[in-house]
């Protein structure tokens, strides 16, 4: 789109627009905004706490890997499976945010891909 000078076309008075010039601003736009959502889904947003023994920010917080080791034997076998099924739990809520995201830039994207192959076709 950008070879064809497809942006030249919206870039007069929004009023000046024909239908073809109203989609390449909705198809420019929507491929723009599939593009942001799909970095959303990349960019890291675990808020999980700083004391802990599974999550890796937790864990990084120790001086060194020997006091992890030593803190990480002190718990018994049902504490350790809990905090791991709670590791679980916070891992499932990011990962399932993430793919809502994922869904978003792939329908979004796929919305901007259909209005730049219409206005291919048409220009």
């Amino acid at each position: 789109m950008y070879n064809k000078n497809v942006s030249e076309r919206w870039l007069k008075a929004p009023m000046q627009w024909n239908i073809l010039d109203t989609i390449a601003f909705l198809a420019m736009a929507a491929l723009a905004l599939g593009v942001f959502l799909a970095l959303l889904v990349v960019i890291p947003r675990m808020p999980g706490s700083r004391r802990g023994f599974l999550f890796w920010e937790a864990i990084a917080e120790y001086k060194s890997g020997r006091d992890y080791s030593d803190d990480l034997g002190l718990l018994s076998g049902p504490s350790l499976v809990q905090a791991k099924a709670e590791h679980c739990y916070d891992l499932a809520i990011v990962c399932r945010r993430k793919y809502q995201m994922l869904r978003c830039a792939l329908w979004t994207g796929a919305v901007g891909l259909a209005g730049a192959l219409f206005v291919f076709l048409f220009l």
